[in-house]
């Protein structure tokens, strides 16, 4: 994704295809790098994409499913992450991901508005 409009990307790594690698690394400004990984395990094109997602060794794997679907011209995107237990999600929760999440979409939408 785009990132929260804080901070720097600092280069993903992407193999979109099965069992192809996926990582990314994030500098925030209060923080220091933010490592993602995981493997691709089922690709869709354009329908889905369904991948592993590790933040860190102290972390647990999610299974992430990110589905596009188009109507009226639009496209919907919708991603379920499946964590492993509750007390898994809700740590995950309070690191502030969803604000970053928010983020990251109203950026792609900035941007996918420039491209009308």
């Amino acid at each position: 994704m785009f990132g929260a409009s804080v901070g720097s990307s600092l280069g993903p790594t992407r193999s979109p295809r099965c069992c192809g690698r996926i990582g990314f690394r994030t500098r925030h400004p209060s923080t220091s790098i933010f490592r993602r990984c995981g493997l691709y395990r089922e690709v869709v094109p354009p329908e889905r994409l369904v991948h592993t997602e590790r933040w860190g060794p102290e972390w647990p794997e999610t299974v992430n499913t990110l589905s596009f679907s188009e109507k009226g011209g639009k496209t919907t995107i919708t991603l379920a992450m499946l964590y492993p237990s509750k007390e898994a999600r809700d740590a995950a929760l309070k690191t502030g991901m969803k604000e970053g999440m928010d983020a990251s979409y109203e950026r792609l939408g900035e941007y996918l508005r420039t491209t009308e």
